[in-house]
């Protein structure tokens, strides 16, 4: 059930099931968890949805202008000291199996993975920086 409910499949209890299935509360079934954790209690109209996501979008606009500074140093950062770009894009899955494409800032040198597999830092790297001893 739990492999299941991950997918996303909803999973009713005795209570939620028999509320939904014939419009009424089964006060032999209900316990308190049930009272406490039932949808009934979400806000679930359309408007409280439209200003979450707006205050999502909002926060996130927010956070990135206070973080270009730093974002704007980074790239930078990675021109001087390298040649290629700046950004670094993968594809990666996410819920439910969906694939999406990230973008991040590169901290490998470009051709680092160029026979296909993963390679982990090693003493002497060409890109490592060198040894204090």
């Amino acid at each position: 059930m739990l492999a299941t409910k991950v997918l996303g499949t909803r999973i009713y209890d005795l209570s939620s099931f028999l509320e939904r299935e014939t419009g009424r509360v089964d006060l032999d079934s209900v316990n308190l968890s049930w009272l406490i954790f039932s949808d009934g209690f979400l806000a679930s109209n359309r408007l409280s949805a439209v200003l979450k996501r707006l205050f999502d979008i909002t926060a996130s606009a927010l956070l990135l202008l206070a973080t270009m500074p730093i974002l704007v140093l980074t790239a930078i950062a990675i021109k001087l000291t390298s040649p290629g770009p700046v950004f670094y894009r993968q594809e990666r899955v996410g819920l439910y199996g969906a694939a999406f494409r990230i973008m991040k800032f590169r901290s490998m040198r470009t051709d680092a993975e160029k026979d296909g597999t993963p390679q982990w830092a090693q003493k002497g790297d060409p890109g490592s920086p060198p040894s204090a001893g």
